[in-house]
């Protein structure tokens, strides 16, 4: 699964990057897309639950988004009294496992992409400060 969110960089924001940070991106970005793989198909044999609002329906899901089991408390007298009613609590257990699914998978896509984009600013801003010293004492040695 490919997930891709619009990020747009101006030229004066790649330039601020520098040659080292992108070769970075260039290295890391194949290790990120591959290790952002490996964790959309471990997700797809997790399990999650959905529930109904009042409780009464309980739906498993896996992280393929294919519903396992729904259940329907013993209790609920809803079943045989009105069935639209008991259909939207169906689609709300249903709906509320999907989100789950969906929240489990892009936070593991977000936490890979922390990972990797943060190394990538962090040796940026220490690459960036690095040059600006070197332009310092560069600057300083010449009105010496």
């Amino acid at each position: 699964m490919n997930i891709e969110k619009n990020v747009s960089l101006s030229e004066e924001d790649l330039n601020a990057l520098g040659t080292f940070t992108l070769e970075l991106i260039k290295i890391q970005g194949p290790q990120m897309e591959e290790e952002i793989d490996n964790m959309m198909e471990k997700l797809e044999h997790q399990i999650v639950h959905g529930y109904s609002s009042n409780g009464v329906v309980n739906v498993t899901i896996d992280g393929s988004y294919q519903i396992i089991d729904i259940s329907i408390a013993p209790t609920s007298s809803d079943w045989m009294n009105d069935q639209g009613k008991m259909c939207a609590l169906i689609a709300e257990a249903v709906n509320d496992g999907i989100y789950k699914v969906s929240l489990s998978r892009e936070t593991a896509v977000e936490m890979i992409q922390y990972k990797y984009t943060g190394a990538i600013i962090q040796a940026g801003s220490n690459m960036k400060n690095t040059n600006q010293l070197y332009r310092r004492n560069l600057s300083d040695m010449k009105r010496l």
